[in-house]
């Protein structure tokens, strides 16, 4: 029989964390083949999903799964290909823990969320408006500038990697580009917090300040099992590995006629 892949992603507030061994020893030891890769975490989310498309590509993994902010990851990339995904304590809408994050977990989650792309389009449109300054023209550059329309900026979402990022990502607890990467991240929000198209199970602490039951709500379908736990964002660290199985179990000798 064919091993199957697992794809699995870590939480750590999209800029920091690494693969729990535990994870991957369960689901190893029953049956699949774990990949965890060390996606960019300071490029944008398009540049982050083009990334892990080519993973996908590569691995053709039968299950992905994450958990705490990986579990957002897992979502919108079990998504764009249409696969199952295992999700635990899926953080569903990062804007809303924000605030609630210690400072040097906050400058993480924007710098992953910072497209490079923004801040170069913010200093060109800066420029513009300095040599228009005190004219029509330069109301007009400003009013952009505060808007950033990705669109026009941009136009259609780019799926490959961009560039390095830029050296001014690195100062965002303090620097100008705080507002810029709000933005993105509400933006990756509305783009990701979907109903999905594939079976999802997902594992959420009912007592989770950091991922709770309001923000899993808005994606469930008929293609949701919810497994609601008493406890807080600690069950990421220790996971329900039974119930995962059993879960798992199901879904497998349901879709795919075999036994985990």
């Amino acid at each position: 029989m064919t091993t199957r892949v697992f794809l699995w992603l870590h939480g750590g507030c999209f800029g920091g964390g690494s693969n729990s061994s535990d994870v991957r020893q369960f689901l190893t030891k029953h049956g699949f083949r774990v990949v965890t890769p060390d996606f960019p975490r300071s490029q944008g989310l398009d540049a982050c999903l083009g990334f892990l498309d080519k993973v996908v590509l590569q691995q053709q993994p039968s299950w992905i799964g994450g958990v705490s902010s990986g579990g957002f990851l897992a979502h919108a990339l079990a998504q764009r290909h249409r696969l199952p995904a295992l999700l635990l304590c899926p953080v569903m809408n990062p804007w809303q823990r924000h605030n609630s994050l210690i400072t040097k977990h906050r400058s993480l989650q924007l710098k992953f969320f910072l497209d490079p792309r923004t801040i170069i389009a913010s200093k060109q449109l800066e420029q513009d408006c300095k040599e228009a300054r005190g004219t029509t023209e330069s109301k007009q550059i400003r009013t952009k500038q505060l808007s950033l329309d990705r669109q026009k900026l941009f136009g259609t979402s780019s799926t490959t990697l961009h560039p390095e990022p830029l050296d001014e990502v690195e100062v965002l607890s303090v620097g100008e580009y705080q507002w810029l990467a709000a933005q993105e991240m509400k933006r990756a929000v509305d783009q990701v917090q979907v109903p999905p198209n594939a079976i999802r199970l997902i594992f959420y602490a009912t007592q989770d300040d950091m991922a709770p039951e309001k923000e899993i709500l808005p994606v469930v379908n008929d293609h949701v099992q919810l497994y609601p736990i008493k406890a807080g964002h600690e069950l990421c660290k220790n996971p329900p590995f039974d119930a995962m199985l059993k879960a798992l179990q199901n879904c497998t000798s349901i879709f795919h006629h075999e036994q985990i």
